[in-house]
């Protein structure tokens, strides 16, 4: 972490200010401190930021287009077939520890699990956001439910080309 001082002086015509502002906008901030020094007649800005990281100048994502998931739009109709499947697992297990669907995995972890020719604890750890203790708390039985869904040879199994395993 570093510290940049800025010093405007009231009778500054905008100079300072652009610099600060240019500043404050190329650099991941951390805080921003400032005190009016009435003596002087200024202004102080104390900026803690992080060293090395410049940060976009687009205006920042919202969280809805970070994380939005379009199945239909995604995956093809082989992986579209796993993920509803998932999804009625991930929903069942949700139901059975009173969470929204989400905490157990989200549509996106879904849907990186719909593209993967098997499951399995490691085909978990592969995917971003999946951490051992969701593996442990849900993902175990996940499996368990996904898997004796595949053996129990219901329609939803039958998108399924042969020998393809879950």
């Amino acid at each position: 972490m570093q510290y940049r001082k800025f010093v405007v002086p009231l009778a500054d015509e905008g100079a300072m200010e652009d610099e600060l502002n240019r500043f404050l906008r190329g650099h991941r901030i951390l805080k921003v401190e400032h005190h009016f020094l009435e003596d002087e007649r200024q202004w102080v800005f104390l900026v803690s930021y992080l060293d090395g990281e410049q940060k976009s100048t687009s205006p920042p994502l919202r969280r809805s287009e970070l994380t939005r998931f379009d199945p239909e739009k995604e995956l093809d109709k082989e992986q579209l077939a796993r993920y509803h499947r998932y999804a009625e697992a991930r929903l069942d297990l949700a139901r059975k520890y009173a969470v929204k669907a989400f905490v157990v995995f989200t549509n996106r972890e879904l849907g990186e699990l719909s593209k993967m020719d098997s499951l399995s604890v490691e085909a978990l750890r592969k995917v971003d956001g999946i951490g051992e203790g969701r593996i442990n708390q849900y993902g175990l039985e996940f499996l368990d439910m996904v898997s004796a869904d595949e053996k129990s040879g219901e329609p939803d199994g039958a998108d399924l080309p042969s020998g393809q395993s879950v």
